[in-house]
């Protein structure tokens, strides 16, 4: 018995033994559970059945425990799409002192990121990446040398990248691409020898490449530095990178000529796009073996491009926007391997290839002087999907023919083309179409019925064609159009009451037809049925019902007319040679009063400079021009309208004081309607300039040229001894200046084009600022793209000289519309900005000190109004006295932004009522442009792109 009680005691105690050593293993892994616990109910909104908080973490889904007994622990944690919510709390991941791998991407995680997160000496591969995750980062401190990895994309990181040489001994991996990372790279980071992919696109990092630090980097497969301020050369260093696969260097400020970098055998893909390089392709260029894409899009190279060779691999070529000339070689069309070719806005020539490559897919030629037939070109270029040969110089004419097995294409546009006059095409074979742009082509016929089947169609553009018939009800079927343009043709009918139900539509222009009746389509403005004396309905302040009154009342006159006109024809015909020498008497008489009439009165009213030189009244001027309906109207688009400056005077009561709108710097401005109801705005020139009448409607033609949805559109003039009156399109929603910088009730605005005073707007809300942030970048966007088109898309180039808020007029929607557009053209004869010398605040230091303008000093001038979007404070004021900031706001923004204070500088109304990063990172754009040296500023381009990133999900195009 005694035996077996010890027997039985030594079993207990073993037992015990082994019971307290299970326990002892298990302790790590309960301190793992109980703080991977803690860090997922902290972040979890809702229960998840991923994590069964009663089971052991190793079963739990996104977590992985190696080891045997004692060394079990949680060693990797894959919680991306988990839907974790917060702030990463601390002392919990950090206590996972085995963890090698941390992935929570795709969350919502919010605040800094823990400094005790860099205290796991075990972390190998980290990814933070898409969620918000806010405050510094720094690689610098605590015990992280095995990291190999990191992944910290698409958040809110700021402040700069500090890293040190002991942290980054493993470093393989560094993505911090699409944070608010600024200054320069980090010397350190240039020693990271093992590193093989840096990424550091979409941030603020600034400062010039270091060329003796790639040479460190021969490791590196992938370089993307793209969308930053990086600014001087690039680097001839990067060829030593023998491995590198990917080079992206877009969206920078880099200058001068592309270095040598044939040693890039590998290479497959380079992105230059968007910098200010200049210069011609450099052959070798073309001649890297392994290139799949090469994109050169945005710069300032010129010349001809060189052979390509040995470059079968290529799929993506895009050399738009730049300023080629001469052939493109015949290789570039038949590329085996090439799928995209983009040529548009350059000075190419020549013929278009009969054939291109089989693997052809799109193909962008817009705004060049290609020339062919265009039935030939059609014919043969099978399979496309994109294909815009807009704005060149083909010619021939279409035939159905042409459109055999297109069902492919998606995008197809010809317009502005020297074509013979063509029937509509077959529809038939376009059945994916998403755009069709057939403008300018001298298109007849009527629209048929079966344009109703393309119903992915999101854009039509049949403007300033030879069409008649009535608008087809089918068009109904097109539900996904957003844009519709059927202006200037000669459409006549009612437009179909089923265009109401296409919800999606965003733009339509059907003005300048023949079109009657009641408009269907509600929330557009006038502008779009302009030109239609039939049309009626509230878009035109046109009633319906009068104007079924009127055309009775006219019939029974005409029935009147024509009897009358019957007997007073008989007695005319009688009379003829008596009434013929009484006429020729008549016009000699009057002909010999007008040679001696003339002369004194032209010279008293308008031998000077214009009505505002002096002081005589603009009423007393204008019923002072004899014969008012013998001076010629000239109107761009609708020139058998046949209107004279008696239309003018009818229009505006003769110029009186109540039709007059604003007295701006280059003259006085009125308002006024024309017959056919176009809303005009009319500006009489003041202008000194000593040139023939020939000249100024060279010039003037070469103004009504500049088209551009944000641009005012000079719609025709009128010259009268010297004096030259311009009109434009008019906009109903005031200038920027005015709706920016609150005019107190009653006081009047010199230069607002259209109202002086403040009315409430239909809904908007009492208290809330008028222009809100979005709408605020709507209008620098759009101004933005305006200049653009005048920097980059003309040719030559154009320089506004006179971008000011003043001359941002605003739509019913705060469209932007930029104003005075070529004035410079009329009212100097050199280089000089003389409409800024009422506007200091706008002019760049280059004009105060030299008088010299170029497309920089616009840019100058942009920047200024993106600070008044911003500050909400005017470009001049007693508000920037203190310090050096000279009473101007330029100097007193870039302080505050050199000094990191930008938000000092935010418009009130605006603060916790929109996105502050995005108004400083405007703010810094506005920097950007308001730089000291021409040089150093940014093109427009490259600004309309920043800006669009800014909101890209509000922005198309």
């Amino acid at each position: 018995m005694g035996f077996e009680s010890s027997k039985l005691g030594i079993a207990h105690v073993l037992l015990a033994l082994l019971l307290l050593r299970t326990a002892e293993a298990q302790m790590p892994l309960e301190s793992d559970k109980h703080y991977l616990t803690l860090f997922l109910q902290s972040l979890l909104t809702i229960p998840s059945p991923r994590f069964n908080f009663t089971t052991s973490p190793c079963q739990w889904t996104g977590v992985t425990c190696t080891g045997r007994h004692s060394h079990v622990r949680v060693r990797r944690i894959d919680l991306q799409n988990c839907g974790l919510n917060g702030s990463i709390p601390e002392n919990t991941l950090s206590k996972l002192d085995a963890l090698s791998h941390i992935n929570l991407f795709n969350n919502s995680l919010s605040g800094p990121i823990p400094a005790d997160l860099w205290m796991l000496s075990s972390l190998k591969h980290l990814n933070l990446s898409m969620n918000m995750l806010s405050g510094a980062f720094t690689f610098s401190g605590g015990n992280y040398s095995r990291l190999r990895s990191v992944d910290l994309s698409l958040n809110r990181v700021s402040g700069s990248l500090n890293i040190s040489l002991e942290s980054c001994i493993n470093l393989r991996f560094v993505n911090v691409s699409g944070n608010s990372l600024s200054g320069f790279i980090p010397l350190d980071l240039y020693n990271c020898t093992g590193l093989q992919v840096l990424d550091l696109s979409f941030n603020n990092f600034t400062g010039e490449l270091l060329a003796a630090g790639f040479s460190n980097l021969f490791h590196l497969n992938t370089l993307i530095l793209a969308k930053n301020a990086f600014q001087g050369t690039i680097p001839s260093s990067l060829s030593r990178l023998r491995f590198l696969q990917l080079l992206d260097l877009s969206k920078n400020s880099f200058t001068g000529s592309i270095p040598n970098l044939q040693g890039l055998k590998r290479l497959q893909t380079l992105n230059l796009s968007h910098n200010n390089l200049t210069g011609m392709v450099p052959p070798f260029l073309l001649q890297l073996p392994s290139q799949r894409f090469l994109s050169l899009r945005g710069n300032h190279f010129l010349g001809q491009l060189p052979a390509l060779s040995n470059v079968s691999s290529l799929v993506i070529l895009d050399f738009g926007r730049n300023s080629f000339t001469g052939i493109v070689p015949e290789e570039f069309w038949i590329l085996p391997s090439l799928q995209i070719l983009r040529l548009d806005h350059n000075h190419f020539s020549g013929a278009l290839p009969d054939k291109l490559g089989a693997a052809m897919q799109r193909v962008e030629l817009t705004n060049n002087y290609f020339e062919g037939n265009i039935a030939i070109i059609l014919e043969n270029w099978k399979g496309l999907e994109f294909l815009d040969l807009s704005s060149n110089k083909l010619t021939g004419s279409i035939i159905t023919n042409n459109f055999n097995n297109w069902t492919a294409i998606l995008h197809f546009g010809i317009a502005d083309n020297n074509l013979s006059t063509s029937k509509f095409l077959s529809l038939r074979e376009f059945l994916m179409l998403q755009f069709l742009n057939l403008s300018r082509i001298n298109m007849h016929g009527v629209i048929p019925q079966n344009i109703g089947s393309l119903k992915s169609l999101r854009q039509l553009d049949l403007s300033h064609n030879l069409l008649h018939g009535m608008i087809p009800s089918s068009m109904r079927n097109l539900t996904s159009l957003l844009l519709l343009d059927l202006s200037y043709n000669n459409l006549s009918g009612p437009i179909p009451s089923q265009l109401s139900s296409l919800i999606a539509l965003r733009h339509v222009n059907i003005s300048y037809n023949n079109l009657s009746g009641s408009i269907p389509l509600k929330g557009f403005d006038s502008s779009s049925f302009a030109g239609n004396q039939g049309l009626c309905g509230p878009s035109l302040n046109r009633s319906c019902s009068a104007m079924v009154v009127s055309a009775s009342r006219n019939r029974k006159n005409s029935n009147a007319f024509h009897r009358k006109f019957i007997v007073i024809l008989t007695a005319v015909i009688g009379s003829f040679g008596g009434i013929a020498g009484i006429v020729g008497f008549l016009i000699c008489c009057r002909r010999s009063k007008l040679i001696k009439k003339l002369p004194n009165k032209l010279e008293k009213n308008t031998s000077s400079s214009g009505p505002f030189s002096s002081e005589i009244d603009p009423g007393v001027w204008a019923s002072g021009i004899p014969e008012p309906s013998s001076i010629p109207l000239v109107m761009f688009e609708k020139p058998l309208l046949n209107l004279t400056f008696a239309d003018l005077l009818l229009s505006t009561s003769n110029f009186s004081k109540e039709s007059q709108m604003a007295d701006g710097n280059h003259g006085a401005v009125f308002q006024g309607v024309l017959p056919g109801g176009s809303h005009i705005a009319i500006k009489i020139l003041v202008d000194k300039t000593p040139y023939s009448e020939d000249d100024a409607i060279r010039k003037l033609e070469a103004i009504g040229n500049l088209r551009h949805p944000n641009l005012v559109p000079l719609l025709g003039y009128c010259l009268i001894g010297v004096e030259k009156l311009i009109l434009y399109k008019f906009i109903n929603n005031g200038n920027l200046h005015s709706q920016l910088h609150d005019l107190p009730e009653g006081i009047q605005n010199t230069e607002d084009w259209s109202r002086d005073t403040w009315e409430q707007v239909e809904g908007e809300v009492p208290g809330e600022p008028r222009l809100t942030w979005p709408i605020r970048h709507k209008i620098a966007l759009g101004t933005a793209r305006a200049l653009a088109f005048l920097h980059h898309g003309c040719c030559p180039h154009v320089v506004h000289l006179a971008v000011k808020s003043n001359n941002v007029l605003l739509g019913a929607e705060y469209e932007p519309h930029l104003a005075d557009t070529g004035l410079s053209w009329l009212v100097a004869a050199s280089s000089e900005i003389p409409t800024m010398g009422k506007d200091l605040g706008y002019a760049p230091p280059e004009y105060i000190h030299m008088k010299e303008a170029t497309t920089k000093s616009d840019v100058y001038s942009f920047g200024v109004v993106l600070m008044e979007l911003v500050t909400g404070k005017r470009p001049a004021g007693d508000y920037f006295e203190e310090g050096s900031h000279r009473g101007s706001l330029v100097p007193w923004v870039r302080c505050l932004v050199r000094d990191k204070h930008g938000i000092k500088a935010l418009d009130p109304k605006l603060v916790n009522k929109g996105p502050v990063t995005e108004m400083l990172e405007t703010l810094r754009i506005a920097y950007l442009c308001t730089a000291e040296s021409p040089l150093k500023r940014p093109t427009m381009q490259q600004i309309v792109g920043l800006l669009k990133d800014l909101r890209p999900e509000q922005q198309q195009g």
